[in-house]
């Protein structure tokens, strides 16, 4: 590896002085409606708001890089990512310039002209960077900008850092040097949607293309080429010890998957029967990438956005996907990683999805049967679809997944472990966009204290006489917590669950209640006394602490629709949700919150004892699923499958637990030995069994929603920087 060219020792001097760079983009939040394929507001749509995010992707996320030579910025991005951006709407802004004058932080305000020209309007810091396309008086204008995209503003962060610092400090830091113009770049761009992520994060880090090479095909292959390649350049820059990925699957909301709809037949029905191929085959029900293929007839292609039915259609799908695209870009370069692209089959699953809710929800032998053999179907049947070559980069060179699909991609087996238990994994729904997109651009770490995490609040709503009502308060009594202190509110009414969640000031609530949906055209719900409490509706009118765990069914829903109690509570405030995919069991539910809640009682003192200072939450709840999934398995080799006597659980779990804490990544393959020594069977007996009776566990029902990765919690008296 080359050396690495240090940061100029004046500038190095002066770290702690320096303020941190905060990116904002304004929409204008408009109440223009939303496109009806992935669910964006109207008004990022025309004019499309994808190259504002795409820029604030690659200008630099701090002030130190405005210094540094291109293979300084990993290193400056580690351990934590260093980037703070978010999207906005204007009557956001206007709360926002209410605050009090800040020295410690660079707002850096981007967005249309319009808007810019209103939010230079209001009260703002002196140091505030407005940059636009081409922009009013005062304004940052790109426009005739020619270099490298992201230094287009280093001079202007340069100053407004220096007019932040005392004056003595003033003079050196203004002499010192900007970082080189970045060299040219000697290989082309591809192009296409499916690169674009990994290109701008290799272009955040200094890289540059020269010219496009367009992938023009209608193949898988060729996109899964472009794809590895330019996620390998990342690497590269990066530095081989990445990781972490974004894992990410397009689509629209799940009720159009059923082509064969009123919806779809009334849209196309007055399209041009050639022009349906490519409108419905073409774009909507591809199976692979981005491209398709005709075969003409000894005939001139008609334009389709010629067409005043095709036309926009296309135009509104083409641009929904760059919207996204620019979302998963700006996800990308925030946390220095990767974007590995999935094809658009693995969405084609809505009847299998169903399928598996509708047995879940019934215990007997026979549909649970069933239920096993639709999720063997739909894990086969994903695979299958995924090229082998990205089914490797996720089994060798791959640690922690940031997900962003509404397919359950989780339950993907590779070497017979699910997604979701072989990596630290969390996910983000690809729809409602509107959500998508401000989850993805969300970036910059929260961090809290060890003891923050001491305080929790369980709301609880059942009736008197159902008979699970105290299934959870009797769990957690079970293990005997030492240092968290939970606390049961029971409410009747959502003007009682506001109440509750204002008065609670704490980190962790759980909600201890019914769930469900109403398929998917309708919203999800929690059953709060004797109403449906729809969590969307929770924004603005209460506080929803930063992390919420779900002992309810169906909070993500596999068959529901995008609007999911889970979503509903990131959109009104959450950071993230520990939510359900189907509907679960009162009492495994309550034994899994309960053991969650040990594992912050007993796991973070003894982090701490070991001189560990830091993790991030995604990290306490992806090692507790793989010991929540271990213990599944031993209760099927002891309840079902009867190989195993209950004494062995005592000898064995403690183990496997030991493993996970231990982080050993062969700990399920150790896992399955112990089982064969134990049960006097063959280690494939015991692969087998598992593969062919039981693949979908309990534990593979919750999922981890939102952004866990950005919430740190600190175990030492003061938090990291």
């Amino acid at each position: 590896m080359e050396d690495i060219e240090p940061l100029p020792q004046q500038i190095a001097a002066l770290y702690d002085q320096l303020p941190a760079l905060h990116y904002l983009v304004l929409t204008p939040a408009s109440d223009l409606g939303f496109t009806p394929f992935q669910g964006f507001s109207a008004d990022v749509v025309k004019p499309l708001l994808a190259p504002l995010v795409e820029l604030m992707a690659v200008l630099p996320a701090s002030v130190l890089e405005i210094f540094a030579p291109p293979n300084v910025l990993p290193a400056l991005r580690r351990p934590l990512p260093q980037k703070n951006t978010t999207i906005a709407g204007m009557p956001t802004y206007r709360v926002l310039s209410e605050h009090k004058p800040t020295r410690d932080r660079i707002a850096v305000v981007i967005g249309f002209p319009s808007e810019i020209t209103s939010a230079m309007a209001l009260p703002h810091d002196a140091n505030t960077i407005f940059l636009t396309t081409k922009g009013p008086p005062g304004a940052v204008s790109l426009s005739g900008y020619k270099g490298h995209l992201a230094q287009a503003i280093d001079v202007v962060i340069r100053d407004a850092a220096a007019a932040l610092l005392p004056n003595e400090m003033q003079d050196a830091f203004l002499a010192t040097p900007l970082r080189a113009p970045f060299p040219e770049g000697s290989l082309p761009s591809r192009g296409s949607g499916v690169t674009m992520p990994n290109e701008l994060l290799s272009v955040s880090l200094g890289h540059a293309y020269n010219g496009s090479d367009n992938i023009l095909s209608g193949e898988a292959s060729p996109y899964v080429d472009a794809i590895i390649d330019s996620a390998n350049c990342a690497r590269r820059i990066i530095g081989e010890t990445s990781t972490n990925i974004v894992l990410y699957a397009p689509s629209i909301v799940r009720r159009l998957y059923a082509f064969g709809s009123s919806f779809w037949n009334n849209l196309l029905r007055n399209i041009p029967r050639e022009l349906r191929e490519i409108v419905k085959d073409g774009l909507f029900r591809n199976p692979n990438y981005s491209g398709f293929s005709l075969k003409l007839k000894n005939r001139e292609p008609r334009n389709p956005y010629e067409d005043p039915i095709a036309g926009p259609i296309l135009s509104l799908r083409q641009s929904e996907l760059r919207l996204m695209t620019a979302g998963i870009s700006a996800l990308a370069t925030s946390g220095t990683q990767p974007a590995i692209r999935l094809p658009n089959s693995v969405n084609f699953h809505a009847s299998t999805l169903r399928e598996i809710e509708r047995h879940s929800e019934r215990v007997n032998e026979r549909n649970r049967k069933i239920l096993q053999l639709n999720y063997k179907r739909l894990s086969h049947e994903m695979l299958s679809a995924i090229d082998t070559r990205i089914i490797e980069e996720l089994s060798q060179r791959t640690e922690a997944i940031t997900l962003v699909a509404d397919a359950p991609i989780e339950w993907l087996r590779i070497d017979g472990i699910p997604l979701m238990i072989r990596h630290e994994l969390s996910r983000i729904g690809m729809t409602p966009g509107n959500l998508m997109l401000a989850l993805c651009a969300e970036s910059g770490m929260h961090s809290l204290p060890a003891s923050a995490l001491d305080d929790v609040i369980v709301v609880r709503s059942f009736a008197h006489d159902d008979p699970i009502r105290n299934s959870l308060e009797d769990a957690i009594q079970i293990f005997n917590l030492a240092r968290v202190k939970v606390r049961f509110v029971d409410v009747t009414s959502q003007t009682e669950l506001i109440s509750c969640l204002n008065s609670y000031q704490g980190a962790i609530a759980i909600f201890d209640c019914h769930g469900g949906h109403g398929g998917d055209e309708s919203h999800g719900w929690l059953k709060i006394g004797n109403e449906r409490v729809d969590t969307w509706q929770l924004a603005h009118i209460t506080r929803i602490p930063p992390i919420v765990v779900l002992s309810a069914c169906s909070t993500f829903a596999l068959a529901g629709s995008h609007a999911s109690v889970a979503n509903g509570l990131i959109r009104s405030g959450a950071i993230t949700v520990v939510g359900t995919f189907l509907p679960v069991n009162a009492l495994r539910s309550a034994a899994f919150v309960a053991r969650l809640l040990y594992r912050i009682d007993v796991f973070l003192p003894a982090l701490k004892a070991l001189d560990k200072n830091y993790l991030t939450w995604r990290s306490l709840v992806s090692t507790f699923l793989r010991m929540s999934y271990a213990t599944d398995l031993l209760q099927f080799f002891i309840d079902d499958k009867n190989w195993l006597e209950q004494a062995m659980f005592m000898r064995i779990g403690p183990m496997a637990n030991q493993d996970i804490n231990l982080l050993r990544s062969d700990w399920h393959e150790r896992l399955v030995r112990r089982i064969a020594w134990a049960s006097r069977k063959s280690r494939d007996e015991v692969l087998s069994a598992i593969e062919n009776d039981s693949p979908l566990l309990e534990t593979m029902y919750y999922c981890q929603i939102g952004r866990p990765e950005t919430l740190g919690i600190w175990l030492g008296d003061v938090p990291i920087n």
